[in-house]
């Protein structure tokens, strides 16, 4: 029999006498992989994996008050940092309502460790019943967690634990959550294993392949006219410096997703701005004459293609790179005449490409190259204005190109996400991420806390009001770290609402106050966020200006509400 130490004097007994529990050896594992910082709700099954994380001198665990926080907070921590964080959860709903945070970290491929308390093993028993529950709020988490987890573990023993211990050591090679339940009763046992050698999980990027693919890529090259090169969230900044390095020698222009913003510099003439469905201009007029699109670390899902596969740049041939086998699979069903798919890691492609690929004789677009690049005036010097810039972009605008250096921007989901890249597309903007493929509402204050703990100095929330509402409870987190919240104020659901519009006669039922029989509640946003103890102003979209230096003097917290109009749509929906 293992030695244990139970609840009671034994907890205390470990700590006096300096030894080591499984929950401490978790988190040491932990740090030396990276983890420093933790986002989670304090319960039963997971108290051990709170204290450890707390207590550790290294270590840091910041309390949320509702557990789908936790996952988004993570979410936008690493977006911010570059740094996995974990989240510690508890059995049953504690686990349930994490889900949506895990699952945005999990489709937008955010590193994250998931620490989730389990009963201890004399109650975890109902499948041995083949019942629903046994232990208190017993739930299958590992089960529910393989669906939306890059690996999901449940640690009840020795062999289990040291199977945890080696991919917490692979930690760098995991795009997603790497989920790990463990009984309440093992996490409090004296640490007594020994490992061996850890092997690597998995290495994408043969050398010879690389090379058969980046002549394919050259020849190509060699026969189109007009290509582009289009740059998704999943390029690292390392590898983007080479790519806009390559770029620039082949003079071939750039678009960029909206999960890619961070790379674009309206002062660079190839950046040509954001695509999307979403995202009305000259990017998107480009695909259409393009014959030949070079795409990086990018999905190519719905809203960035559109839904008629066939529309999307209708002239040209894809070459497509991602580490990811299934995805580019994914993208062969898509595009199956028109597509060559490269398994491959972004920085392997264009050190490749660096070395191999060079046309000094290809005048790619001609002329063409000389078009204006976003952020130019005036409409007529800009093809990528929108027609009729309305108050939701145009506010943003403003606010985007006064924000101090350094500054990081989360947009929740709505008409607010989508007038905010729309605006970055025609200023200068800090970076901006969201919840790139769920398109979460309720994401951008938690995002913003993880941002905070991470050590940005000045981090800015964007939300509607209806997004505001979806994690109220964490505005004492935000005021206690700073963050600055904008809210666009449009009484409801205006996304929804220009979807009823559209298709269901305007009967606008759940997405607005003033609808007859299923109205919203009432609500002040900017009442709620001042009770929460941040200094909070309603203002008019003509006031913004000046009330930008309130928002932005000091490092203390501030909400900002603008009024906007209630019938307000998103513009230039399309490709």
């Amino acid at each position: 029999m293992q030695p244990s130490l139970l609840l009671g004097s034994g907890a205390n007994d470990l700590h006096s006498k300096n030894m080591t529990s499984i929950a401490e050896r978790l988190i040491e594992e932990l740090l030396a992989s990276g983890v420093r910082d933790y986002f989670g709700v304090q319960g039963g099954a997971c108290a051990h994996l709170v204290r450890a994380s707390s207590l550790h001198d290294s270590t840091n665990f910041v309390p949320v008050l509702n557990e789908q926080s936790a996952g988004l907070a993570a979410h936008g921590y690493f977006k911010a940092t570059g740094r996995p964080a974990g989240t510690i959860v508890t059995t049953g709903p504690g686990f349930s309502n994490l889900v949506t945070g895990m699952v945005a970290c999990y489709v937008d491929r955010v590193p994250v460790v998931v620490l989730c308390g389990q009963v201890s093993g004399s109650k975890n028993m109902a499948a041995d019943f083949g019942t629903r529950m046994y232990g208190f709020q017993e739930l299958d988490h590992a089960a529910i967690a393989s669906h939306f987890a890059e690996y999901s573990l449940s640690v009840s023993g020795p062999a289990s634990l040291s199977r945890a211990v080696n991919h917490i050591r692979n930690l760098g090679m995991i795009q997603g959550p790497l989920f790990i339940e463990i009984q309440d009763d093992l996490q409090r046992e004296i640490d007594n294993l020994e490992l061996g050698k850890v092997i690597r999980l998995r290495n994408v990027g043969d050398p010879k392949t690389t090379e058969v693919a980046i002549e394919n890529v050259s020849d190509h090259l060699r026969r189109c006219k007009r290509p582009v090169i289009l740059v998704g969230a999943g390029v690292s900044d390392m590898a983007f410096e080479d790519i806009d390095a390559w770029a620039t020698r082949e003079q071939i222009p750039l678009l960029f997703s909206w999960g890619a913003q961070r790379h674009l510099d309206m002062q660079t003439p190839l950046h040509k701005g954001l695509f999307g469905n979403h995202s009305p201009g000259r990017g998107n007029q480009l695909l259409r004459d393009s014959d030949l699109l070079v795409c990086i670390g990018i999905g190519l899902l719905d809203h960035q293609v559109g839904q008629d596969r066939s529309a999307f740049a209708p002239n040209a041939e894809i070459i497509y790179v991602n580490s990811d086998f299934l995805e580019c699979a994914r993208l062969s069903h898509d595009f199956p005449q028109r597509s060559r798919a490269i398994v491959c890691h972004d920085q392997t492609f264009v050190d490749a490409l660096l070395k191999g690929v060079h046309n000094p004789n290809t005048d790619y677009w001609g002329s063409e190259k000389q078009v204006p690049v976003p952020g130019s005036s005036t409409p007529d010097e800009n093809p990528s204005i929108l027609e009729d810039i309305h108050e939701g972009v145009s506010v943003l605008m403003e606010l985007l190109e006064q924000c101090p250096s350094e500054t990081i921007v989360f947009s929740d989901a709505g008409s607010t996400l989508s007038w905010t890249y729309q605006a970055a597309n025609l200023v200068k903007a800090p970076a901006i991420y969201t919840a790139y493929n769920l398109h979460t509402m309720g994401y951008a204050i938690p995002a913003s806390i993880g941002a905070s703990i991470g050590g940005i100095k000045t981090v800015v929330s964007i939300c509607g009001d209806g997004g505001f509402m979806m994690n109220l409870q964490e505005l004492p987190q935000a005021r206690s770290v700073g963050v600055k919240s904008v809210v666009l104020d449009n009484r409801g659901y205006g996304i929804i609402r220009q979807t009823q519009e559209d298709y269901f006669d305007s009967d606008f039922s759940g997405s607005s106050p003033d609808h007859p029989f299923s109205p919203l509640p009432e609500y002040d946003v900017a009442a709620l966020s001042a009770a929460s103890g941040i200094p909070s102003r309603r203002i008019k979209p003509t006031e913004l200006t000046e009330n930008l230096g309130w928002f932005f003097d000091d490092d203390q917290p501030r909400n900002l509400v603008i009024d906007i109009e209630y019938s307000l749509r998103v513009m230039g929906v399309g490709l």
